[in-house]
């Protein structure tokens, strides 16, 4: 997640987009509507921002057999490398935020990050098998998986190289990111569930809280246009637990497509969580808290098969059903 730290210079968020952050009413700390949660679901349990923003059925019947009726659905190949992916990032953070000295060559990035997946893999060996068990398509493949994470750590660890050699090697002595950490461990969010709706705690897998920003790892076959709106749940609770004056105004989705025959690296995706975003957000906690008003035996519609289900960790639920 290196990148992150010459992207967001590059970006220059603060300075583009001034006005539109000024202008955000939403914030998490409002305690009336359309942040405060409809009194009609004030009986109903708080749900996480994954529950709200998870969209991957669009019917929500996965919402509706995971809080209704509490199946926890099967293994996939998405379900096992999601985590692993989120562990690898997290652990080259971890190891190599304080690397840069100005003496670092690509021939060395290359060393420290194959001596790294090395370690990993040995750590991970178990998870790993597992993954492998769950392959239904050559793209499933754990070698080809674990190549693409060696590729993204290469480049994160030449990034954080820019950044020293851009920016901190002419000032400071030291990249953006020693500076101003990523978080990634105990980060806890107490929101406000009886207004806001978002169960505690809340955790973000990343946050850096002097930028305003709050961020999300996905992994999967494509980028779904649903991902950012994890980011504006989490800011919306960052807000809720903290108070006025603790906006958080951007959001970054770190995305490490699985699903690709190219090799490929990790990308972020950086936006303002503005209030059209927010209101979408809110939008979809309202229609998931609608959805968990229905009865048991009324389940919602079955999603477009191909379209939507391939991967579902209830497929079987639900076709064993019809």
């Amino acid at each position: 997640m290196f990148q992150l730290g010459t992207n967001w210079q590059l970006w220059d968020f603060s300075k583009d987009f001034g006005p539109l952050i000024s202008g955000i009413k939403l914030r998490g700390y409002l305690r009336e509507e359309p942040v405060l949660l409809p009194a009609e679901f004030a009986s109903l349990k708080p749900l996480s921002v994954d529950d709200i923003t998870s969209i991957h059925c669009p019917t929500r019947r996965d919402l509706f057999l995971l809080r209704k009726r509490r199946l926890k659905g099967y293994p996939t190949w998405g379900r096992i490398a999601g985590p692993l992916i989120e562990k690898f990032c997290a652990g080259l953070v971890d190891e190599y935020q304080h690397l840069f000295d100005g003496k670092q060559s690509y021939d060395s990035v290359k060393s420290l990050v194959g001596d790294y997946a090395k370690r990993f893999m040995a750590a991970n060996e178990r998870p790993l098998k597992t993954l492998g068990r769950y392959s239904t398509s050559k793209s499933e493949d754990v070698a080809r998986l674990m190549l693409v994470l060696q590729y993204t750590g290469r480049y994160e660890l030449a990034m954080l190289g820019a950044d020293f050699i851009l920016d901190a090697g002419a000032s400071s002595q030291s990249p953006m990111l020693t500076r101003v950490p990523i978080l990634h461990k105990g980060i806890e969010i107490l929101p406000d569930a009886k207004v806001v709706g978002i169960s505690s705690p809340s955790t973000p897998d990343f946050l850096m809280t002097q930028l305003q920003v709050v961020g999300d790892i996905k992994s999967g076959s494509a980028f779904k246009d649903f991902y950012p709106l994890s980011c504006a749940g989490y800011a919306i609770a960052y807000e809720s637990h903290h108070g006025p004056g603790s906006d958080m105004n951007f959001g970054i989705i770190y995305f490490l497509e699985t699903h690709t025959r190219s090799l490929t690296t990790a990308r972020s995706y950086g936006f303002i969580i503005d209030d059209e975003l927010r209101q979408e957000f809110l939008d979809r906690r309202n229609e998931a808290f609608g959805v968990l008003l229905r009865s048991n035996d009324d389940l919602p519609p079955l999603a477009n098969r191909e379209q939507y289900c391939v991967f579902c960790k209830y497929l079987r639920d639900c076709y064993n059903t019809q």
